[in-house]
């Protein structure tokens, strides 16, 4: 309804009227926002709309506060010029764990709390922003005198990477910067009741690491273990980030770490604190070490090895197998855990079967249609999902991609039938019925040095050869036109270039246009005729993004190719925003 409507009044009366009646109380902060992820204001004043939204809040419950979220365009100046800032609250919700204390919005007046939102979804991932954190004092230093109030979490899960809010609880409480290896031997202590040197040691190697982002993105890198499964795969889910800005052998020496803690003090894994991070970080080495094992199931597959090819598919596969045991064995991990917790919610069997396809359903296709934008958006690295949802999808994948392999199809039709399967499986997934544990299995020690030891050539390997690359791989046999997701890596409006490098191939590429889409909508190309080869000419492409987006739309890059000779062309395209 157009809030300057002649209707708006006696309805927002009888709104807040019901409110009372349910909750007992008129209320003093009201969350709400008229265009918080797109919208369309058509004919309606904005500043006339606001006054009429604030005029009635304030006559139902006068003295109250509008708490708006700023997120992208929303609160546009429009909307602020019709607010009273005396009642009014935004929350500055800030994705940015690399940089987000600077260059920061203020709201013309109105009084404002800086908002950390590092998790999207509820992924598991380390992740956080330590040096960001611990700066945080003098980089908001500047904004006190420009509406700043107070500081605040807005994370969608807050149930992973205890190190990171613990630092943010902690930066509430001071202005001043925080000495980060001082604070990290306090918050070993604190956490697990002793501060051993290899634990030390391992949280200072995540903390300017994996805790310390190269740039702005949405949550933490995910891992393909919980992805649709490609050859091409870098992350699981439409919006969040693919970017390996850090090492995979700074995770195997922090694993490594907690382990050797563990086995010279094994007192230290009865504490939950210190077992739950045990599990956490060998956790986080296998999700990563798949990204790379799975280019070497790729080589195999090219090379057209069939025995190298099942002996990777096995090394790929038992990984996600170990990883679903160590998750077993804590309860904080189990997707038993839960699912019980939506079960208990149902009073009836009716209920508790509604309940419990809604949970699992959340968590995998988030409705009850797929393939859809908002596929593994809420993905976890949980026992029994890992098992029963991740595993299979990759298995399905290996054995169509076999069949092409042995000459049973060709990969339209190998693609075609592993999709099929596919979605059909992955919608099933949520109303199987199936009861999961609640009760951890296994001693965390015990598994987790099975799981290091049985994976230690392979993760001293993946790591001495690992390649540190922010390029999105191409396969010219994908067809015209290729086709990036690079939702992650377009952060606003500004000039974008996209270089495309040949890597290997008896074909150079062919380059005729490159166009970046927001959903199915055209915002920006350039067109004009390059090749890559083992020359290069006029590979690059620019990109000029007038408005940026961050609602349900997803950055898509189209480029229009042909090989210049018979023959395949393989390759990588990079990303980059120009500098300010």
């Amino acid at each position: 309804m157009d809030p300057t409507c002649e209707a708006f009044p006696k309805l927002s009366a009888d709104w807040y009227k019901a409110l009372r009646k349910v909750y007992g109380i008129s209320g003093k902060m009201f969350g709400g926002d008229l265009f918080h992820e797109g919208g369309c204001k058509g004919d309606i004043n904005v500043t006339r709309a606001a006054q009429a939204v604030q005029g009635a809040m304030q006559k139902a419950s006068p003295g109250s506060s509008w708490v708006i979220q700023a997120w992208g365009g929303n609160p546009s100046r429009e909307l602020l010029a019709g607010t009273d800032p005396k009642h009014a609250l935004v929350l500055q919700l800030t994705k940015d764990m690399a940089d987000g204390g600077k260059n920061l919005r203020t709201f013309d007046g109105i009084p404002w709390v800086w908002c950390e939102l590092a998790n999207f979804g509820g992924n598991t991932g380390l992740y956080g922003g330590v040096p960001l954190l611990s700066r945080l004092g003098s980089d908001l230093a500047g904004y006190r005198d420009k509406g700043l109030v107070g500081m605040g979490t807005l994370s969608e899960g807050l149930e992973t990477n205890p190190l990171h809010y613990a630092l943010f609880s902690d930066r509430l409480w001071t202005a001043e910067d925080i000495p980060v290896r001082d604070w990290l031997r306090k918050y070993a202590r604190q956490r697990y009741g002793a501060a051993p040197a290899a634990v030390v040691r391992a949280l200072e190697i995540l903390s300017s690491s994996i805790y310390n982002p190269a740039r702005s993105q949405e949550g933490c890198t995910e891992s393909i273990i919980c992805a649709r499964p490609s050859w091409d795969v870098r992350k699981a889910s439409t919006w969040s980030s693919g970017e390996r800005y850090y090492h995979l052998g700074d995770i195997v020496k922090a694993a490594r770490g907690y382990l050797k803690a563990a086995n010279d003090q094994p007192s230290l894994v009865k504490e939950e604190t210190f077992r739950y991070d045990l599990v956490d970080v060998v956790r986080q080495a296998l999700a990563d070490a798949a990204f790379y094992q799975l280019q070497r199931v790729r080589s195999a597959f090219d090379a057209g090895d069939v025995p190298a090819y099942r002996k990777q598919v096995k090394l790929f596969l038992s990984l996600v197998s170990d990883m679903d045991a160590l998750l077993a064995t804590d309860s904080q991990f189990l997707l038993g855990t839960w699912q019980k917790k939506a079960l208990d919610w149902g009073s009836t069997r009716q209920e508790k079967a509604l309940m419990d396809k809604s949970a699992k359903m959340l968590i995998t296709t988030w409705i009850d249609q797929a393939p859809r934008a908002l596929n593994d958006y809420s993905n976890r690295q949980w026992a029994g999902l890992v098992a029963d949802f991740y595993l299979p999808r990759w298995k399905n994948f290996f054995e169509s991609q076999l069949d092409v392999l042995t000459g049973k199809k060709d990969r339209a039709a190998a693609q075609a039938a592993f999709m099929d399967k596919t979605v059909r499986e992955e919608l099933a997934f949520a109303g199987n019925g199936k009861v999961y544990s609640t009760k951890s299995s296994g001693d965390a020690l015990a598994v987790a040095n099975r799981v290091m030891n049985a994976h230690r050539e392979m993760l001293d390997a993946l790591s001495a050869e690992e390649r540190h690359s922010t390029g999105t791989p191409w396969d010219l046999q994908q067809g015209s036109p290729l086709q990036f997701n690079v939702t992650d890596q377009v952060t606003g409006p500004g000039t974008y270039t996209a270089t495309f490098q040949w890597k290997n191939g008896p074909s150079a590429l062919k380059i005729h246009s490159v166009k970046l889409y927001e959903g199915n909508r055209e915002v920006a190309a350039d067109n004009h005729e390059g090749w890559t080869g083992v020359e290069n000419k006029d590979n690059s492409y620019r990109l000029d993004l007038k408005k940026y987006r961050t609602n349900l739309d997803s950055y898509i890059l189209k480029a229009e190719v042909s090989g210049v000779s018979p023959g395949d062309s393989k390759g990588e395209m990079t990303l980059k925003k120009k500098a300010r």
